[in-house]
């Protein structure tokens, strides 16, 4: 996801994920893509990655996602035995259309939540929470925050 107010391209490029280079997996262009129209801060969209206590209850998941310091994520799938070709088929293709609607399940709640600068968040979020949002910043204009951007995280 990338959003500029001003319509800049983006100031980053992805990262290498080696596995993804091996032909194991189909191609993640354009076969995971999906446009939607959400009435939403983008902030709220990348909060998702910082959220893992919703997955049990909003996706009917068995337990919290587990999340790291990288807070990067993508849809990948191995290819069917045999397919040497780029178009997902099988289980690959039904995965996707799986995962296209999961993300689908936030709208509802992000469309009904206010952003806060300053929220205050449950003790087992919050640390993870405050690190994306200071990751964040430095792809905000300046003028975007009550407060100056803290030294050290541009």
């Amino acid at each position: 996801m990338w959003f500029d107010r001003d319509a800049a391209e983006p100031t980053w490029s992805l990262p290498e994920v080696r596995e993804l280079e091996t032909g194991d997996y189909y191609p993640l262009h354009p076969h995971s893509r999906m446009l939607n129209r959400v009435k939403v801060h983008p902030q709220m969209i990348v909060e998702n990655a910082a959220d893992p206590y919703h997955i049990a209850p909003v996706h009917h998941g068995d337990r919290p996602a587990e999340t790291t310091s990288f807070y990067w994520f993508t849809m990948a799938c191995v290819r069917e035995e045999g397919d040497t070709g780029d178009v997902p088929t099988g289980r690959a293709a039904r995965w996707i259309e799986l995962q296209q609607e999961i993300i689908k399940q936030d709208f509802f709640t992000w469309e009904n939540m206010q952003y806060l600068e300053k929220p205050s968040f449950a003790v087992e979020e919050a640390k993870n929470y405050a690190s994306l949002r200071r990751w964040c910043r430095r792809f905000y204009p300046e003028d975007t925050f009550a407060e100056p951007v803290p030294s050290g995280s541009k």
